[in-house]
């Protein structure tokens, strides 16, 4: 969206980050450490037909409690730091994806 010459992905929201142009927006969220991911808020819970792995679980608590930067300075194996931030960028690519369908709405 644009206003008042400056593109942001909710002007409404002044806390969100706005830029001039478009390509210097997509420039700054391009970077994984810039992304943000909102948690879903469900006014019920969600039928599931299967459980999340312990894995899975681990990994989404480790990941919202880090930034994508912050994976490094983890105790872990580099193989593990991979894997945390694979769950960086994916949920920051969907989130891209949910905005933009939002958007197109």
């Amino acid at each position: 969206e644009q206003n008042d010459q400056r593109f942001s992905f909710d002007v409404r929201d002044p806390c969100m980050y706005r830029d001039a142009s478009v390509t210097g927006l997509l420039r700054h969220y391009s970077d994984p450490a810039t992304c943000l991911f909102f948690e879903p808020l469900l006014s019920r819970p969600l039928p599931r037909s299967f459980p999340f792995t312990l894995q899975h679980l681990c990994r989404a608590v480790i990941c919202s409690r880090t930034t994508y930067r912050g994976v490094d300075d983890l105790p872990l194996p580099p193989q593990l730091r991979d894997y945390l931030r694979q769950y960086h960028v994916r949920n920051s690519k969907l989130l891209a994806a949910s905005l933009l369908v939002t958007e197109l709405q």
